[in-house]
């Protein structure tokens, strides 16, 4: 690979950091709101979908925070202090307080993510071939996060107690946060803060304040968050559709183009983030995960995704490159193309793990299923993600980078959305015949009903896939 510039490895730690915080948390929260908590299946996926929602969609309201009044790096230094704060929170055995640090890890998230991730096209000139092998890099330092989140996650609930992990997500966060703040001149004329008045930024201040109350609340009262998400759901349609009416044609349609391959990642998400939500729970219930007489922690399979990301990283870059002096590497469809098609396998592969399930005689063949299927979502969104914020920062205008990258993840909280509906299918029939052969039959014919789905949504994409290629041009 080619050499990168030392700010990449900087940022990819802060993120690994960040990114331990939130799959740490979220490899837990529904184990931990159906068995701590005692909520139902159903409230337990809502929670889960609001929370999976939030932290992809508030990079789109921190993007143009950092984009208009804050700046990325001072972005990313407000975030990191909230997500410290926020996981502070989450330690004390209250239910509010735990929905507040839920509601300030993710503002946190939002301010930070989406600077992070436009401060490192920051560091390429525009036809940098280097550009698409280091946010595959900087990809791979954020599943190494993940996967340690999930495994010491697992490890704290099993040795201390549940809330051990968040202790330990703040302290992580804070190790990168000295680290940035130490190496704050490497990025001197990087991520510079917008000329404001000193009220305006006081009132960002205000309103981030307010954002963590309002969402708290929402995680206090989840019944009302359906409607919250519709409202803005149409109010950014309304920013979309006014951000394409501002600019020249030529741009327009290469925006175009990126929003055609986001929806696509939203099919990709739903059906991969069943993984924390539906294929948690299943295995949780039905599938025989001693072995040697060690009971092996649940968490710890949330932890195969990102471990293969970062497994398969290497291999797939040397693809890419063997491809590429070919000339033969394939577009940023057909690279989504592939994703959406091992994500089809990969459920069909749980689907397969739910059949054996019901004799547990056969215990190693449900998790030889699970394992593998994980492999092929992980390869799946390795193929399709890095390629996407590599499309993003060369085919965005400057001035809509950080928007954009926010965009990104907002059609990925919607994604998540979207998959704890689709979760609710097993889990509305499951909830009342828990640890049976009847709910595991349930879950195999929902995963089968996915992997279909998928495969279809696969072969739309194959179709349409040069005429997207032409708006990108």
């Amino acid at each position: 690979m080619l050499s990168q510039p030392r700010n990449l490895y900087i940022l990819s730690f802060g993120e690994l950091c960040e990114r331990f915080s939130y799959y740490g948390t979220q490899s837990i929260l529904i184990l931990f709101l159906t068995t701590v908590l005692l909520f139902s299946d159903n409230d337990s996926y809502t929670l889960y979908g609001l929370y999976t929602t939030m932290a992809f969609g508030m990079p789109l309201l921190g993007g143009m925070l950092a984009d208009r009044f804050l700046g990325q790096r001072k972005a990313i230094i407000v975030g990191g202090i909230l997500l410290i704060l926020g996981n502070l929170l989450l330690v004390i055995p209250d239910l509010k307080a735990f929905c507040l640090g839920l509601a300030v890890s993710l503002v946190g998230i939002g301010l930070y993510k989406p600077s992070t991730t436009s401060l490192i096209g920051q560091l390429y000139k525009k036809d940098d071939s280097r550009r698409s092998q280091g946010y595959t890099l900087f990809y791979v330092y954020i599943n190494i996060g993940a996967t340690l989140g999930s495994i010491m996650y697992g490890i704290a609930a099993q040795q201390w107690g549940w809330r051990y992990g968040f202790l330990l997500s703040a302290v992580s966060v804070g190790i990168s946060f000295a680290v940035f703040l130490k190496n704050a001149r490497y990025f001197e004329g990087l991520g510079r803060t917008p000329t404001i008045r000193p009220i305006q930024r006081y009132m960002v201040y205000v309103l981030i304040g307010l954002a963590c109350i309002f969402f708290g609340g929402l995680f206090y009262y989840p019944a009302i968050a359906n409607y919250c998400l519709l409202g803005v759901a149409i109010i950014l349609l309304g920013m979309g559709a006014r951000m394409l009416a501002n600019h020249t044609d030529f741009d327009r349609t290469r925006l175009l183009a990126l929003l055609i391959l986001g929806l696509f990642g939203v099919c990709f998400f739903a059906g991969s983030l069943q993984v924390l939500s539906s294929v948690n729970l299943f295995i949780n219930r039905h599938v025989n995960h001693t072995i040697g007489g060690w009971e092996i922690p649940t968490q710890f399979f949330t932890a195969l995704y990102p471990f293969f990301v970062i497994v398969m990283a290497p291999v797939l870059m040397r693809v890419w490159d063997n491809l590429a002096a070919k000339g033969k590497e394939p577009s940023v469809p057909g690279k989504f193309c592939l994703g959406l098609l091992l994500c089809g396998v990969g459920l069909g592969c749980f689907a397969w793990a739910a059949q054996y399930a019901v004799d547990d005689t056969n215990s190693l063949l449900p998790l030889i299923g699970i394992v593998i299927g994980n492999l092929c979502l992980s390869t799946g969104e390795l193929a399709l993600t890095p390629a996407m914020l590599a499309a993003i920062s060369q085919l965005a205008p400057m001035n809509l980078q950080s928007t954009m990258m926010g965009a990104w993840f907002i059609l990925i909280a919607f994604a998540g959305y979207l998959s704890s509906l689709l979760a609710k299918f097993s889990g509305e029939i499951s909830s009342a015949i828990q640890h049976s052969v009847e709910g595991t039959q349930i879950y195999g014919e929902f995963f089968l009903t996915l992997a279909v789905g998928m495969m279809v949504i696969t072969m739309g994409l194959f179709m349409t896939r040069a005429w997207i290629k032409k708006l990108m041009q």
